[in-house]
């Protein structure tokens, strides 16, 4: 079985840099965008199993980016995470319903967000099956 696919995106590198080593050390393949938009275009060319994105990003917020995935076809069903410093219950709620899976709150735990990739690939992988 293949390695399940990470679509990080993020604006700062330095965090981009980080969730990559952590996640490519727990043996995902990791794919990087440091924009939306660019995120946008990886998800439709690459289908990875789980979108991990921050919220506050200069070319679009990632609600946008939400809304974008939900309303295509082609990345309407891949589980999105957003990890953001955003922690007011609104801005959950807003999270939420844009179609979030997963919504943690900066500084989060590396541990708790591999875990939960984990989960979501364990449960998308059995669904296909």
């Amino acid at each position: 079985m293949s390695a399940h696919r990470v679509l990080v995106i993020d604006d700062d590198p330095r965090y981009l840099d980080l969730l990559q080593f952590t996640l490519e050390a727990e043996g995902f393949e990791v794919c990087l965008a440091q924009s939306a938009a660019e995120g946008m275009n990886q998800a439709v060319a690459g289908r990875p199993d789980v979108i991990v994105t921050d919220v506050a990003m200069p070319d679009m917020d990632g609600y946008v980016l939400a809304a974008g995935l939900k309303a295509d076809a082609r990345t309407a069903e891949i589980p999105l995470i957003f990890v953001t410093a955003r922690g007011l219950e609104a801005d959950r709620w807003t999270g939420q319903s844009m179609g979030a899976v997963e919504y943690l709150t900066k500084p989060f735990s590396i541990a708790e967000l591999v875990q939960r990739i984990r989960n979501i690939c364990r449960a998308h992988s059995e669904k296909r099956t």
